[in-house]
């Protein structure tokens, strides 16, 4: 998707000027949705002067889509673009953090990082609830084979998804919060500042921010861990 750059139509060194020069300078033949031209060629003094270009920044538009937007410099951009694209990476990206699993397995290290003796004991109450052969296997050996094979797996503050009563949740990972860099996108400063309150998103610099209910569980299932103790055993 090909996004224009912003250009800059006058130097903020016009200062009060600017709306003037504008109606001086610019093709009116190709602007829409403004037509009180004589208001700003009047200049400062004119009673209407700052009215007439509030609705010049507001509703003025190119015939080929381009918008204005006054910083100090005035600008022309286009937004509609940039928007879109915005909206449409950050939508893609927040759907990959919240289902895909090679993002959900770059939380699969840290189970085993946070296993303490209340992880052990609540596999050792699983392993007797679900009526699992252990075949012998201490609780260290055990605790080391759940965390060989279990598996990362979608879900939202309420469970995981398809999730089965069998299934034990070791640990939930809440996204809460996913940051994205928008700088791939090629906006440049400009374009970004003004669409910065029409996306869909918070937007810092270049980053976006989307909050979400997801939520990245890793459940152990009966059928593997039981699989992975008999193979263990040989069996």
């Amino acid at each position: 998707m090909a996004i224009k750059e912003s250009e800059l139509y006058a130097d903020s060194a016009r200062g009060i000027y600017i709306p003037q020069y504008v109606a001086e300078t610019i093709k009116r033949d190709r602007i829409k949705y403004f037509d009180s031209w004589a208001e700003l060629e009047a200049g400062p003094e004119s009673e209407f002067y700052w009215d007439s270009w509030a609705e010049f920044l507001d509703n003025a538009e190119t015939d080929c889509g381009g918008k204005f937007y006054q910083d100090g410099d005035l600008w022309i951009i286009w937004p509609d673009l940039a928007i879109e694209a915005v909206n449409e990476f950050c939508q893609a990206q927040l759907e990959y953090e919240e289902s895909q699993r090679d993002a959900g397995d770059n939380y699969s290290h840290l189970p085993a990082e946070s296993w303490t003796n209340t992880e052990d004991r609540l596999l050792s109450k699983w392993i007797e609830s679900e009526n699992i052969d252990a075949m012998g296997l201490d609780t260290d050996q055990l605790s080391d084979i759940a965390l060989d094979c279990f598996y990362m797996r979608s879900g939202h503050i309420f469970g995981p998804y398809d999730n089965q009563e069998s299934d034990l949740i070791l640990a939930a990972y809440p996204l809460q919060e996913i940051e994205i860099d928008l700088s791939c996108l090629g906006l440049d400063g400009i374009t970004l500042d003004y669409v910065r309150d029409s996306c869909d998103v918070y937007i810092k610099q270049e980053l976006a921010y989307l909050t979400t209910d997801a939520v990245w569980y890793a459940v152990l299932t009966k059928s593997a861990f039981q699989s992975a103790i008999k193979a263990i055993k040989g069996e």
